[in-house]
């Protein structure tokens, strides 16, 4: 598989705008919507939510920490991590529409100073060695061919 033909089997089109008619549907206004009520919508992975809410308790994050998130998609768990622990977080993505949606909906939510998320692949990551505190993938190394090169 190539980063490319990942990408395009996740995502097509106006992922934001998919995202904004299941939020009126749900009834709930995009002018006052919170972290907690995008999560049915924003948080891509088995489990959704909860685990996310799991691996946040099992995870050493600190206010004022720069944690990365790899395969990121909407940034969903992103904005989770930073609300709740008061950290920074730069998320990575290869689904071009994905990363679209996300700095979107992280506007929409103005917590642009708290997380932002690029279009990249977790294998060779557009950041500098050391920039960050720790870092998560979430449910993305299944997409990875030799998922240990992102660890190493």
């Amino acid at each position: 598989m190539t980063a490319q033909s990942i990408s395009d089997h996740w995502a097509t089109g106006d992922v934001y705008a998919r995202i904004l008619q299941a939020l009126q549907a749900a009834g709930l206004s995009p002018d006052t919507v919170t972290v907690e009520q995008l999560a049915p919508v924003d948080h891509f992975h088995a489990r959704r939510i909860a685990a996310t809410v799991d691996l946040a308790d099992l995870l050493p994050i600190r206010s004022g920490h720069h944690i990365l998130d790899i395969g990121c998609g909407v940034g969903g768990p992103a904005r989770y991590f930073a609300t709740r622990f008061g950290c920074r977080v730069s998320g990575v993505d290869i689904t071009g529409p994905f990363v679209e949606a996300a700095n979107q909906l992280t506007a929409l939510l103005k917590m642009e100073a708290l997380v932002e998320v690029r279009l990249g692949d977790g294998q060779h990551l557009p950041y500098g060695d050391g920039m960050f505190d720790g870092g998560y993938a979430q449910h993305v190394t299944m997409n990875i061919a030799g998922p240990c090169r992102v660890f190493w």
